[in-house]
């Protein structure tokens, strides 16, 4: 059983990591053609693709129990977190290229920390409070930040291969991060039952 698991886990590591490595090149290659419906389009799948992989993988429910024992519809969970993930990619980009990259990055930095937050307290059942503290998904959410502004940066420096490796390792690593401490800590909650 172990070996299924740690297949299982490498395929999420590897659909989620790639999945929105994809999704996010291409929705800057589309947006910055002006094409902005195929920008939104092709990073709404990306962001079904990844978050599909996480649902299946930690087998998270059609209806949500939080702490408090309410439930909520995860569909409407998925909808929540993928248009604030957009609208947060959106309002990143054109801070960086209106105003600065560094307003671009905080503003980035706060909405994904508040998204990685939230997703976190929905698998682990936990509450907002203690995932917003979490060095773990604070690390998260700088490690994205970097590779969200560098992604952005680069290519408006005529240097969209560098945007796409810095973007690419930011996922590795974050994904990494994510899937072996979401591994452990959903373990760890299993046996406390």
């Amino acid at each position: 059983m172990k070996n299924t698991s740690r297949i299982a886990g490498i395929v999420t590591f590897i659909v989620t990591t790639f999945g929105e490595f994809l999704a996010v090149y291409f929705w800057l290659f589309f947006f910055n053609r002006d094409q902005i419906v195929w920008a939104i389009v092709v990073l709404l799948t990306g962001f079904v693709i990844e978050r599909g992989a996480v649902v299946v993988h930690f087998r998270i429910p059609a209806q949500v129990t939080d702490k408090n024992g309410k439930k909520s519809s995860l569909i409407l969970i998925l909808l929540f977190v993928t248009t604030s993930e957009i609208l947060t990619w959106i309002m990143m980009l054109q801070l960086s290229q209106h105003l600065s990259y560094v307003y671009g990055a905080v503003i980035f930095a706060v909405f994904i920390h508040l998204i990685h937050s939230y997703e976190s307290k929905v698998i682990l059942v936990g509450e907002m409070k203690t995932s917003l503290l979490n060095p773990g998904t604070i690390i998260l959410s700088l490690v994205e930040t970097i590779g969200a502004v560098g992604l952005v940066y680069c290519t408006a420096h005529q240097k969209p291969m560098l945007g796409a490796g810095v973007l690419l390792g930011s996922l590795l690593i974050e994904h990494t991060l994510q899937v072996v401490g979401l591994t452990a800590e959903t373990k760890g909650h299993a046996a406390a039952k």
